[in-house]
Parts: C-alpha cells; sequence; structure tokens
C-alpha cells in the first residue's frame, strides 16, 4: 500500500469513528407516532427565517439553528432519554446535527428528506412560530 493510500484509508477510518452517522426515519413513520399519540421529540435545525418561513415546520417543533447546536446542547437535556427526530429543508444539515447529537450522548434519528419530502407527503405544517 501506498504511503498516500494509506494516509487516506487512516483518514476515512477516523471521520468514520468520529462522526457517527444516525438513522433515517421515514416521513410517514414519524407522521404516524404523531398522530397516535406517542411522544415525538422534533428537532427543525434550519436557520430561523427557514423554520418562520413559507414552507412551515412541524408542529411542536424545537427550532435550534445547527450551526447553533453545539453551543446550545444543553437546551436538549430534559431529552437525553429520548430520541430525537432531527430534520431541516433535503436531509443535509440534519446529518451533521444528528451527529453531533449521538457525540454528544443523545438518541438521534434523521427525517429522511426533510421538510422537503414532509410537504411532498402532503403532510400538515404550522407556521406560528413559538414565542
Amino acid at each position: 500500500m501506498s504511503g498516500m493510500t494509506l494516509v487516506m484509508v487512516m483518514a476515512a477510518s477516523f471521520l468514520s469513528i468520529h462522526q457517527q452517522e444516525a438513522p433515517t426515519v421515514s416521513v410517514q413513520e414519524i407522521s404516524k407516532k404523531m398522530e397516535s399519540g406517542q411522544r415525538v421529540v422534533i428537532l427543525d435545525v434550519r436557520t430561523p427565517q427557514e423554520f418562520a418561513g413559507e414552507t412551515g415546520h412541524l408542529e411542536g417543533a424545537i427550532p435550534l439553528p445547527v450551526q447553533d447546536l453545539t453551543m446550545r446542547l444543553d437546551e436538549l437535556k430534559p431529552f437525553e432519554k429520548d430520541t430525537i427526530v432531527v430534520y431541516c429543508r433535503t436531509d443535509n444539515r440534519s446529518r451533521s446535527a444528528a451527529s453531533i447529537l449521538v457525540e454528544n450522548g443523545f438518541t438521534a434519528v434523521r427525517m429522511k428528506g426533510g421538510i422537503t419530502a414532509w410537504r411532498a407527503a402532503e403532510l400538515p405544517v404550522v407556521h406560528e412560530v413559538p414565542k
């Protein structure tokens, strides 16, 4: 194995160890849990403008932008024993956010396809911003 190949293998190994991949769940699974009255902790990691914008957000979602997540993990302490469903617009930022949560001892799953998939499935959104 060449030196460059070894470096690349070691880098990939390091990244996989230090960025744990959270599983995904479908929007239908999340919707069913919400409809059944099960406790579902939902974390919206988009910007405040996106959260309050025309696409809306899931009812009961906690707005916490991914760029602020590491500094504000204490706000999620009440949900340490719950599974946190993380979503963004299309599931890109939620991948990073869920990894941060898992690396800090939380249980997290990603909503596959984000709010885009939720809306495509014609599931309900709200536009009111919590105070």
